[in-house]
């Protein structure tokens, strides 16, 4: 899928993986709002934020099928997400309404088929990209998906 325009936001370093992954976990505080900020829906704003380990990224990717059967269900035919195992993944791991997440952000790899080198340590910000990119919270407690937005395939 074609990204009408890409703009980039630097904010701070994320973990290393091997190579191979497409996967990132970066830090949760990256998703904060600023303090003095305040959401009209309490439960939905980033309180605190938590580091998900290698168990916890493997729990959740187990559960992707979750994902697929949440696209399939929609209304929104371009809420589709056949493959989630497909998109580069960002994961954050933050708090809200006091329940441990893991915050995803999923996209394509670039227009040329390449990833910029620093993927797995900023966060990327997308904008007009269209069925490309794809986000959704994880209930770590409950396993399961919620808030799934975007979709489609690469």
């Amino acid at each position: 899928m074609k990204i009408t325009a890409l703009a980039l936001l630097l904010l701070a370093t994320g973990s290393n993986l091997p190579s191979g992954e497409r996967w990132s976990v970066l830090p949760g505080e990256m998703l904060m709002e600023p303090s003095g900020t305040s959401s009209k829906d309490d439960q939905n704003r980033i309180a605190g934020a938590w580091t998900p380990n290698l168990a916890d990224i493997r729990t959740m990717e187990s559960e992707f099928h979750q994902l697929t059967d949440l696209s399939e269900q929609s209304e929104r035919f371009w809420l589709q997400i056949p493959n989630p195992a497909q998109f580069y993944r960002q994961y954050f791991g933050v708090v809200r309404g006091g329940k441990k997440r893991i915050h995803i952000f999923a996209f394509c790899a670039l227009p040329d088929g390449k990833m910029p080198k620093d993927w797995r340590k900023h966060t990327f910000l997308f904008v007009d990209s269209g069925p490309s990119t794809w986000s959704a919270d994880y209930d770590a407690q409950s396993r399961t998906f919620l808030d799934l937005r975007g979709g489609g395939t690469c």
